[in-house]
C-alpha cells in the first residue's frame, strides 16, 4: 500500500499509523512493567534480553570489525582458539559465532536481517559509523512503519539494522 504524504489524507494516515505505533509501544511497556512486578512478587522466571547470534567465517576479522568501525567492545571472548564472543555497545549486545559454512540461505533474499537494534539517533550513528569506515548498506531512511532505519553490512554480508522509532 502506497500512501501519498503530499496530500492531507496521506499525512493524516501516516499520523494515525504513528499514533497507533506509539500506543502499541506504550502498551508493551505497561505490560512489561506489570509482568516484571508480578515476576518479582511471585519469583517466577522472567525473560530479560534477547541476544542475536551473528554467524561469521573469519572470527578474528569479524571481532575486529565489530569492535573497530562498529564501536562495540568485547564482554568476553571464548575458546582456546577463539570462536565465540559477546560484544556490546551501550545497551545492545550481539553474539559473534564462528561457522565453517554459510548459515543464512541468501537464495531466500539478499535483504535478510541478522539483527535489529533500536537506537536513540540513527542520523548521528550513521555519521559516526561512516566516519569509522563501517560498510553502510542502506543510508538512514524513514520507513512506512514509523521507524527511521540504517543498515550496515559486516564482512560476511550479515545485515544489522539500527532504527529509531519516529512515533515517540
Amino acid at each position: 500500500m502506497n500512501i501519498d504524504t503530499t496530500t492531507a489524507a496521506g499525512r493524516t494516515m501516516m499520523q494515525m499509523a504513528g499514533a497507533l505505533a506509539w500506543f502499541e509501544r506504550a502498551m508493551i511497556r505497561e505490560r512489561t512493567s506489570a509482568g516484571l512486578d508480578a515476576g518479582k512478587r511471585k519469583e517466577i522466571a522472567m525473560l530479560k534480553q534477547a541476544i542475536p547470534n551473528i554467524f561469521v567465517k573469519d572470527f578474528q576479522a569479524a571481532l575486529a570489525y565489530y569492535t573497530g568501525p562498529l564501536g562495540f567492545h568485547p564482554l568476553f571472548v571464548y575458546g582456546e582458539t577463539p570462536f565465540y564472543a559477546h560484544v556490546a555497545r551501550d545497551e545492545a549486545i550481539l553474539a559473534i559465532r564462528h561457522v565453517t559454512r554459510p548459515v543464512i540461505d541468501h537464495t531466500a533474499g539478499e535483504e535478510l536481517l541478522s539483527a535489529f537494534v533500536e537506537v536513540s539517533d540513527v542520523n548521528a550513528l550513521h555519521d559516526s559509523l561512516q566516519a569509522a569506515g563501517a560498510h553502510i548498506w542502506q543510508a538512514p531512511r524513514d520507513e512506512p512503519w514509523a521507524m527511521r532505519s540504517l543498515i550496515v553490512s559486516d564482512l560476511d554480508g550479515n545485515l544489522i539494522c539500527f532504527a529509531f522509532n519516529l512515533a515517540r
